[in-house]
């Protein structure tokens, strides 16, 4: 009798450890937390970065565009005024900047807005005949070609025929300015019609020395010829 009785029991008991098992998982399974499973606790979420500001960017030469105002200019696009006593005069680093090209400055007034944007190539030496100089005009020259078609001149000048006789002496007469050397585009009748509200391009090289100089490349647009009127006016105001 006892061990039927014992039998019984240990076979309830069994039967409810199984049970209990069952549930414990069970709740497992549905997400429950146990003795057993302690909770995972989740890492916190990094914050998102903050987009950066989008810098503006137009068709025209280096990113920028006829009638930019100052104001966009100086806060959007990040020119600085490096001359007290030259309101218009702009200097910084365009959207588009152009390799081997530097010392970007921008003309600008309060009614025009961006009348001209310009640009350099330094060459650092440069022969007695300026021929380091005319390549490097020449490349660029190339290059602009490509987007805005032929010049409409090329021009080689020589004040005297010293230096038509004697070219070593070429750098010597760019220092001088009785010589000279660069292409130009414009909208003439014999030339395409130039994109983006440019009126004309030039390319010319200058002497910083007898034996160093650049090439200078500037853009003019539409509206120079009032932006030249405006800055005229406020320089005769103060005298």
């Amino acid at each position: 009798m006892r061990s039927r009785v014992f039998i019984t029991c240990a076979c309830v008991l069994a039967a409810s450890a199984l049970t209990a098992c069952d549930k414990l998982r069970n709740f497992s399974l549905q997400g429950g937390q146990t003795a057993l499973s302690a909770p995972v606790a989740s890492a916190p979420a990094k914050p998102e970065p903050k987009p950066l500001p989008a810098v503006p960017g137009y068709d025209g030469p280096f990113g920028l565009a006829m009638g930019i105002s100052l104001e966009e200019m100086q806060n959007q696009i990040g020119y600085k005024l490096p001359f007290p006593q030259r309101q218009d005069y702009l200097s910084g680093k365009p959207p588009r900047p152009v390799e081997g090209l530097g010392d970007y400055y921008a003309i600008a007034t309060r009614q025009q807005g961006v009348c001209r944007v310009g640009a350099s190539a330094i060459v650092k030496l440069v022969n007695g005949s300026g021929d380091q100089l005319k390549a490097e005009a020449d490349k660029i020259a190339d290059l602009l070609q490509v987007k805005y078609g032929k010049p409409a001149q090329k021009f080689d000048f020589k004040s005297q025929d010293i230096y038509v006789r004697n070219p070593q002496y070429w750098m010597l007469g760019l220092v001088e300015e009785s010589v000279g050397y660069g292409y130009s585009w414009s909208n003439t009748k014999n030339s395409p019609a130039l994109p983006n509200k440019i009126a004309s391009i030039e390319v010319a090289v200058v002497a910083n020395s007898v034996d160093a100089g650049r090439v200078d490349v500037r853009y003019s647009f539409l509206n120079f010829a009032d932006c030249d009127a405006e800055m005229k006016m406020l320089r005769a105001a103060n005298l």
